[in-house]
């Protein structure tokens, strides 16, 4: 028999910001600081499983790849807080996903999880 519990995720409370206030749904969440490239590259990685691994070659100058890396960090940011979308993230960084769904469940609660520990949110 298979056992199906892998691990348990004990959340802290979570403030989220709404989409309005006459709209209760969640739009994003409140953080206390905005991600540093290293966690935000860590997030595409190992929670979303983008595939980064670009280099120098790939670009024209360091330069363009500096700002490639800002680029993607600040579209982070911008999702976490709900002002983009799982599309803006794969234009960011050039990773196309054909499913509209975006992030899997399990996934945002990694996402959460991985915040809390590093004092984000």
């Amino acid at each position: 028999m298979e056992q199906k519990i892998i691990k348990r995720i004990v959340l802290k409370p979570i403030k989220v910001i709404r989409q309005s206030a006459n709209n209760p749904y969640m739009r994003g969440l409140v953080t206390k600081r905005d991600l540093t490239t290293r966690e935000a590259c860590h997030i595409y990685r190992e929670i979303y499983l983008f595939n980064l691994d670009l280099s120098i070659d790939d670009f024209e100058s360091k330069e363009e790849k500096d700002d490639f890396y800002k680029d993607i960090t600040k579209t982070m940011n911008n999702y976490i807080k709900g002002d983009c979308s799982w599309n803006d993230l794969c234009e960011a960084t050039y990773c196309y996903d054909d499913d509209e769904r975006g992030a899997s469940i399990a996934s945002q609660l990694k996402l959460a999880e991985y915040l809390q520990k590093k004092g984000i949110i």
